[in-house]
């Protein structure tokens, strides 16, 4: 039988390297995924909690406009 042929240690160290950094930046990749999941969900609960306020100040006061700068009312027929 003849003996099989083997790459040099240092090609095999420099594919195995360059395979682990694949890998490596795959689960990168995955973790940046999960994150974005949450941080969608997060967005998701105050958007819900915006529309809650909203409705709320609505309700109190009418259709207005809102100053965020200073708080001040404008009626929505001005």
């Amino acid at each position: 039988m003849a003996k099989a042929k083997k790459i040099t240690k240092e090609e095999l160290q420099e594919l195995t390297s360059v395979i682990n950094n694949v890998n490596q930046i795959k689960i990168s990749i995955a973790d940046v995924e999960q994150q974005k999941l949450q941080l969608f969900s997060v967005l998701q609960q105050h958007q819900e909690k915006l529309k809650e306020q909203q409705s709320a100040i609505e309700e109190k006061y009418g259709e207005v406009t809102l100053d965020l700068s200073d708080g001040s009312i404008v009626p929505e027929d001005e």
